[in-house]
């Protein structure tokens, strides 16, 4: 199931007069799918587990700087995966 807090950062921009939050959440879990296993850990360590960066860090061998870098990055990938894909959706209506 996918993290509320993560949803809501990564809906909140793609917000319309059309609310479709079961929409929004199928689409961002599939876009967490294509996501490369390193990228999908971070995310699943950030948003779903009790760890923190740091450690994180500690096992990965990455620095903290680095995963924030990449945390934002992946985040805005998942931001353009989802608006992309309801964009589709709505020219399919």
């Amino acid at each position: 199931m996918l993290d509320e807090d993560l949803a809501d950062q990564l809906a909140a921009p793609l917000q319309s007069d059309e609310e479709r939050p079961e929409e929004h959440l199928q689409i961002l879990e599939h876009c967490l799918t294509r996501l490369r296993e390193s990228e999908r850990e971070l995310v699943e360590h950030r948003y779903f587990s009790k760890g923190t960066l740091d450690e994180f860090s500690a096992t990965s061998g990455r620095s903290s700087e680095t995963l924030r870098n990449s945390l934002c990055r992946i985040r805005a990938a998942l931001r353009k995966c989802v608006k992309d894909k309801l964009a589709i959706s709505d020219a399919r209506i």
